[in-house]
């Protein structure tokens, strides 16, 4: 897209970075993104500049960014003069929608919150968080039958359930097989 001679470009500012062809983030409905543009559609801009290049799975990567974080500092590609792009940054700053940390590499900028944007992909435990944590059970407790569970409970029984763990979830070779 171009505006005049400038030419507007989201991509990242690191041409040799592999980026993966999926991956999303959500645009919430609020007030906060409404009165941000209002304020200051530059820092609007920078901030969903920010969302798009964040680091979304938390894995590793060459450049050492955390989940939520991505490089910025090319203000010419976002469509902004020097001057917009440091107001836009202080304003995000001030409001808490992001933090931004000068590097040897660039400056790394991290969502502060998901009031405006939310990113996906975030790590979790793979559970539904509706399920108290205290009443998951264990790799071991699900795989146990009845007649385990019954034949552990009246001592019978001092193996795991029939994969040869102990009660703690350790194999136990001490039996044998």
């Amino acid at each position: 897209m171009t505006t005049g001679t400038q030419e507007l470009s989201l991509r990242s500012p690191q041409p040799d970075e592999p980026r993966p062809p999926y991956g999303w983030f959500k645009a919430v409905r609020s007030d906060e993104g409404l009165e941000l543009i209002a304020m200051n559609p530059c820092a609007f801009s920078l901030l969903y500049v920010i969302a798009h290049r964040a680091n979304w799975h938390g894995k590793f990567n060459r450049h050492g960014l955390g989940l939520g974080q991505a490089f910025i500092g090319d203000y010419k590609r976002c469509g902004m003069s020097q001057r917009q792009y440091r107001t836009a940054k202080g304003q995000l700053e001030k409001h808490r929608f992001a933090t931004f940390k000068p590097t040897n590499k660039g400056t790394v900028a991290t969502l502060a919150d998901s009031r405006v944007f939310v990113l996906s992909g975030k790590p979790d435990d793979n559970q539904n968080d509706r399920q108290r944590t205290g009443s998951r059970q264990t790799e071991v407790q699900r795989r146990a039958t009845n007649k385990d569970r019954e034949e552990l409970k009246n001592g019978k029984k001092e193996r795991g359930p029939s994969n040869g763990t102990s009660r703690s979830g350790r194999m136990d070779y001490s039996k044998g097989f």
